[in-house]
């Protein structure tokens, strides 16, 4: 069963990247990249590390409590 959640939370990954980030620059949602820049400026080493951490963390969280939720439920 833990292959089966793998190869989901994968296809979702890539729906994301084909799909919907497609669809946000068509309504001209701005990405990810964007909202950084905006926040932090022009990039540099310490913005770049700070961004890496940020992002890491986001995606940590997101996987852990999709996980924690699914085990959860079975």
């Amino acid at each position: 069963m833990e292959k089966k959640r793998f190869i989901v939370l994968l296809l979702g990954f890539f729906a994301w990247i084909f799909f919907v980030s497609g669809v946000f620059k068509w309504l001209a949602i701005p990405s990810f990249a964007r909202l950084f820049t905006t926040i932090f400026g022009e990039s540099n080493v310490l913005t770049n590390l700070l961004i890496i951490l940020i992002s890491s963390v986001i995606v940590y969280s997101i996987v852990w409590l999709t996980m924690k939720r699914n085990k959860h439920i079975a």
